[in-house]
């Protein structure tokens, strides 16, 4: 970001730095200081300082010291200043953004932002066994990527660029910058620290389908599209990228379907100060429904492998009906939250459950519910998200979308079973058999000969207990939830991963998941 700091420091530096051209600053904190700061009871005044003969009114100080906030909560009167303010920053954003003409709006791809603003290390790598071994701020990351080229290249010294506030991708550039490839952590990462199997999609974006193209199919279960903005910045929105991913992607494409004209008019009318309640409003079931549309549409013109992810409306669920004869191309997945909460948890849990697509009607999710034992919606996953307390404890807008689910998924799916909502053969199927099916995982998800051992025991006469969380981020809005089963044991590639006894063992047997695509999916 060193050339945005240096245009705008010419420009916007306080006077203190002595900036003949500091009075921009100045009055944009005075309008802050009349606007909001004096409006709050424990404001100090005017002309305050250390000197004693300038302090507040001791009388008034006495009179009502008992009711001014602590150290932490001027922290929190700070930022709900912040927030109030960039929540009228964002309709004014908006609101010209909305009139800015299409041929004005410029794409910056991820790989054109790091050439351009990226930060370097000052070192050179080059290709090892692992990737490449990058030290970015004194920590050792490993990076690689999807495209086979990148390997016949093991030669080269390579520049890396990255942002510092976001690590999961660098730039690697060679010495003349004819070469270029945008690189990935995670999946090295998860070869060092996971105890599950894994595997990652290929994120779509404007600009990379040459990527898409070219990759390795047997390492990816598909190609993720972002129809609708979430956590992150991988929306795909752009007509024309979209024909492109859904004629030429070479496997699955699994979408995540919200209109974000929609998203962005509904955030525009709504009022000042949003609260997590008002989410279904915001992220609303016509920008479910119009995108999941235009993604049929498109899989239908094209006859492409979709999947959709997470549908959340009985509108939705009657759509995927009406065509799943006719289309058998097209599948769809339901995610264990949206079978589980309705929009009344809002009140109790607020943005803990909040996640996109948002979490709807006791209708919807008796929709969705029906939708999984009828076979309409074959495959029920996470959409696992582990944001920490501190961040979902922020104000709606600065709170993230995303639920910590995993450790849960299985028991309280079992647990419905054991209320009658489903048959523990239902279960076991969209969470098994179904998802190795519809992806294409070689030899997983079912008990047979020569397939390996990935095994989940079930102890259906003792609860989940409260006290065993196992995320890293600590919390789940779960937590307290009683559920009937609980996880005895899970065995990874025939190995022992955990036991209730014991927990989490300390040697990992994780693999790499291996994928053959096909052009249907195929139920056995």
């Amino acid at each position: 970001m060193t050339p945005i700091y240096n245009a705008v420091s010419k420009i916007l530096t306080p006077a203190k730095v002595k900036n003949a051209k500091a009075k921009v600053i100045e009055p944009y904190f005075g309008q802050l200081n009349k606007k909001y700061c004096q409006q709050m009871q424990n404001w100090s005044g005017f002309g305050i300082t250390s000197n004693k003969n300038k302090q507040p009114n001791t009388d008034f100080l006495n009179a009502n010291k008992h009711t001014f906030p602590d150290r932490e909560g001027c922290y929190k009167q700070i930022e709900s200043i912040i927030g109030a303010e960039r929540n009228e920053k964002l309709k004014h954003y908006l609101l010209l953004w909305q009139n800015l003409p299409q041929e004005k709006k410029i794409p910056l791809s991820e790989e054109e932002y790091l050439f351009h603003f990226g930060a370097e290390t000052g070192f050179k790598n080059t290709l090892e066994g692992n990737g490449l071994l990058v030290t970015i701020e004194g920590v050792k990351r490993a990076y690689d990527c999807f495209d086979i080229r990148f390997r016949q290249h093991a030669h080269v010294r390579w520049t890396i660029k990255y942002d510092p506030q976001n690590k999961e991708k660098v730039l690697a550039i060679n010495k003349d910058g004819t070469l270029r490839f945008l690189l990935e952590e995670k999946h090295l990462l998860a070869a060092a620290a996971s105890h599950a199997n894994y595997a990652f999609y290929l994120g779509a974006n404007h600009n990379n389908i040459e990527e898409v193209k070219k990759m390795d199919s047997t390492r990816v279960p598909g190609v993720k599209v972002f129809m609708g903005a979430s956590t992150g910045n991988m929306l795909v929105d752009r007509q024309e990228a979209l024909e492109r991913i859904f004629k030429e992607s070479p496997v699955l494409i699994a979408t995540h379907c919200e209109d974000e004209e929609i998203i962005r008019n509904n955030l525009f009318n709504a009022q000042s100060e949003i609260f997590p309640w008002q989410h279904p409003e915001i992220r609303s079931r016509e920008a479910c429904l119009k995108s999941t549309e235009k993604a049929i549409l498109l899989a239908q013109k094209y006859q492409s492998r979709l999947h959709i992810l997470h549908l959340t409306t009985k509108e939705e669920v009657e759509l995927l009906a009406s065509i799943r004869k006719s289309s058998p191309n097209i599948t769809g997945e339901a995610c264990v939250h949206h079978l589980f909460f309705t929009d009344h948890d809002y009140q109790e849990y607020g943005n803990l459950i909040k996640c996109n697509p948002a979490i709807k009607s006791i209708q919807d999710r008796e929709a969705l519910r029906e939708a999984v034992k009828k076979g309409v919606i074959e495959v029920v996953g996470t959409d696992h998200a582990p944001h920490t307390l501190e961040e979902k404890q922020r104000p709606y807008l600065s709170a993230p979308s995303g639920i910590p689910m995993i450790q849960h998924s299985l028991p309280l799916m079992f647990g419905l079973a054991l209320e009658g909502i489903f048959t523990p053969e239902q279960v076991i199927s969209c969470m098994c058999h179904a998802p190795a099916l519809n992806f294409g995982v070689f030899e997983r998800g079912f008990i047979r000969k020569g397939y390996y051992a990935d095994l989940v025991l079930i102890d259906t006469e003792s609860p989940t207990r409260s006290n065993t969380l196992l995320y890293k981020c600590g919390w789940s809005p779960i937590s307290q939830t009683s559920i009937p089963v609980t996880i005895s044991h899970t065995f990874v590639n025939g190995k022992l991963a955990y036991s209730a006894e014991k927990g989490v063992v300390g040697q990992r047997y994780a693999q790499p998941l291996t994928f053959i695509h096909k052009k249907h999916n195929t139920v056995e």
